[in-house]
């Protein structure tokens, strides 16, 4: 899954956002909280593991447990698994790339992808769909917040 947004507004403004973990609950529709979980008050560099509640447009929620793969002025990256990579994993990312727009101001395209592998992704088809959903609305979010 792979969707992008236009933010006029310089990545290091769109990541500085994006990193305010404790006001996602304010503005993010899709995950309502993000919170460093191990090791506790920890910035969230790679190895470090979050704790993430996730809420699809059905109103499901999930709450997950990736490890941060690189936290980078380009790029925030992380892994989740569903117990065993061979059953179930994501890659999710989100990167700040830097363009300049037709007035001269520097904006982001705001970049979220992840990438499914192990065994019972093709019983998720349904939830995949509804992922993609979430994902357009967290960037439209994110886009009205920076903006």
């Amino acid at each position: 899954i792979t969707t992008a947004i236009t933010i006029s507004a310089p990545p290091s403004k769109v990541r500085a956002v994006f990193l305010d973990f404790p006001a996602h609950s304010q503005w993010n529709p899709f995950m309502v909280s993000i919170a460093v979980h191990k090791p506790p008050g920890a910035t969230p560099d790679p190895g470090t593991q979050l704790k993430i509640t996730l809420k699809l447009e059905s109103g499901m929620t999930n709450v997950m447990y990736p490890t941060v793969l690189e936290n980078s002025g380009e790029m925030f990256r992380w892994k989740g698994k569903l117990m065993f990579d061979l059953l179930f994993a994501g890659k999710h990312s989100f990167e700040y790339l830097p363009f300049t727009g037709d007035d001269g101001t520097v904006q982001t395209r705001f970049v979220q992808s992840e990438t499914f592998g192990g065994v019972l992704v093709p019983l998720f088809g349904g939830i995949l769909k509804q992922t993609e959903n979430s994902f357009k609305l967290l960037n439209k979010a994110l886009k009205e917040r920076v903006e």
